[in-house]
């Protein structure tokens, strides 16, 4: 899963150069949108508009991408209780 959306974020990356802090990003896999947007001190931060308060962050976009993936399993868990 992350291999794919690892590629848009790697193509968008060499389109327009290196992200920079507040930089967003919109990935939709799978009919689920992903917001990712690049933090002042580094790293990324992932939101699933979908999942209000679903919220993650990693050092690198891939450990966002499974910190998200992680988070979004807790929300529905959540959820359905």
């Amino acid at each position: 899963k992350a291999a794919k959306a690892c590629y848009h974020w790697l193509h968008w990356e060499a389109v327009n150069a290196k992200p920079k802090a507040k930089d967003r990003l919109k990935i939709i896999k799978d009919e689920i949108e992903y917001e990712f947007e690049v933090d002042e001190a580094g790293g990324y931060t992932v939101s699933v508009p979908e999942l209000t308060g679903c919220v993650s962050e990693g050092d690198t976009f891939e450990d966002a991408w499974a910190m998200v993936q992680d988070a979004m399993e807790g929300w529905v868990q959540a959820a359905t209780k």
